[in-house]
């Protein structure tokens, strides 16, 4: 089988492997408070505060040691990934610049913050170019990518990676953190898709429903056949809370993995 390994998010775990981060609280210009974790350094902010400081301020900070060292964390991840018993060849993805979804919606992943990013991420990603002749995917998510290309070949390709949103593509799953090998029928893909319509993604800023989580909306989809009664039921609960049709079909777009190349997502047909 031919492992299709969305790297992103090695890079992201070697690259942070490798990192100190420090929150530190200044009360009235004066240091008061040091630590890794920014909820500790809230707390002392808000402490700092309610005991009379004028001027409350938390700078955060990170140190890296050498990127050889997380190149070779990152090496070994490739290396575990490569050598399960399943794996004939590989090809590496790692993603580029643009994506359509930011066309579609600008708030797209806006919530997240370039501090977490790592230091020698520029390193890693040029590394795996290099030596691994990584694939750079520009216009849309690596994720895209490798779906459709599982999609093209589905009894001979292997989705490699850790995101949740890839279970909405049928296929054969490694998730590499779980060592979790796994197959995801049409049904179940279709049925995990709609599901996350009703959440929505809240690491990528997509909105769902308010206070729907995984288990309201399972309970929603219960007994759901073909994938138009999904979308019906996906619908009527959009309509319920008052949010217009057109929002619900821009989450789809935004969510949806392509199954064909450059092919967006489009509601199912009655039949």
């Amino acid at each position: 089988m031919k492992f299709l390994i969305d790297a992103d998010s090695i890079i992201f775990k070697a690259g942070c492997s490798i990192e100190e981060r420090l929150y530190k609280v200044y009360a009235d210009g004066e240091l008061v408070f040091a630590d890794p974790y920014k909820a500790a350094a809230s707390s002392a902010a808000a402490s700092a505060e309610a005991n009379g400081a004028q001027v409350v301020e938390i700078e955060r900070t990170k140190t890296s040691e050498e990127s050889f060292i997380a190149i070779g964390r990152m090496k070994d991840m490739i290396k575990k990934i490569t050598e399960h018993a399943k794996c004939t060849s590989y090809q590496i993805f790692i993603g580029g610049k643009d994506n359509f979804r930011k066309e579609l919606y600008p708030e797209y992943k806006a919530n997240r913050d370039p501090f977490f990013r790592p230091i020698c991420e520029q390193d890693l990603r040029e590394y795996l170019c290099h030596k691994y002749k990584a694939v750079v995917v520009d216009g849309m998510e690596v994720d895209d990518m490798v779906s459709y290309l599982c999609m093209e070949d589905p009894d001979n390709t292997v989705i490699c990676a850790i995101d949740k949103d890839l279970d909405n593509t049928p296929g054969w799953h490694y998730n590499y953190d779980k060592d979790n090998y796994y197959y995801v029928d049409l049904p179940t893909a279709n049925l995990n898709f709609y599901c996350q319509l009703l959440t929505g993604d809240s690491s990528d800023n997509v909105p769902g429903i308010p206070k729907i989580g995984p288990i309201k909306a399972a309970n929603i989809m219960y007994g759901a056949g073909s994938e138009y009664e999904m979308y019906e039921r996906v619908l009527h609960t959009y309509d319920a809370f008052g949010i217009p049709e057109q929002v619900m079909e821009l989450n789809a777009k935004l969510l949806w993995m392509m199954r064909e190349k450059d092919v967006l997502w489009s509601p199912p047909k009655p039949f």
